[in-house]
C-alpha cells in the first residue's frame, strides 16, 4: 500500500509534543517584561546615585540636604520617617520616580549618603 499523508495518531502526537514545549517555554518567557521593567528602573536609580554623587563633589553636600540649616534633609518627613521632597527639590527625582512608581526615598542626616530604599506601589 503506498501511503501519502500522515495518520490521524501521528497528527495528535505532535500536537501533544507542540503542547508539552509550549507548556515549558511560556512560564521561562512569562516574566520578560517585569524583569526589564525592574533592570530599567535599577538602572535609572544608579543613574540618580551618579548625579547625587556628582552634586556633592561640586558642593560637599547631597541635593537632598536643606539649603536654610544644611544638617536635615529637605522636605517633609513621612511615611515612618521616609523623606517625601518637595519644591524645587521634588524636580531632581519626580521623573525616575513617577516613571517607575518609586514610592519612598530615603535621607541620610547632615547631607551625608544614606541607603535609598526603595519600594513598588502595588
Amino acid at each position: 500500500m503506498n501511503r501519502k499523508g500522515f495518520t490521524l495518531i501521528e497528527l495528535l502526537i505532535v500536537v501533544v509534543i507542540i503542547g508539552i514545549l509550549a507548556a515549558i517555554a511560556i512560564p521561562k518567557f512569562a516574566n520578560t517584561k517585569e524583569k526589564a521593567y525592574l533592570a530599567s528602573m535599577k538602572s535609572d536609580l544608579r543613574n540618580l546615585v551618579t548625579a547625587e554623587e556628582a552634586y556633592f563633589a561640586d558642593s560637599v553636600k547631597y541635593s537632598a540636604t536643606n539649603p536654610v540649616d544644611g544638617q536635615h534633609a529637605a522636605g517633609r518627613r513621612a511615611h515612618g520617617g521616609w523623606l517625601d521632597s518637595e519644591h524645587h527639590q521634588r524636580q531632581h527625582y519626580e521623573d525616575v520616580l513617577d516613571l517607575h512608581r518609586v514610592d519612598r526615598v530615603g535621607a541620610g542626616e547632615q547631607g551625608r549618603r544614606a541607603e535609598v530604599p526603595v519600594s513598588l506601589r502595588a
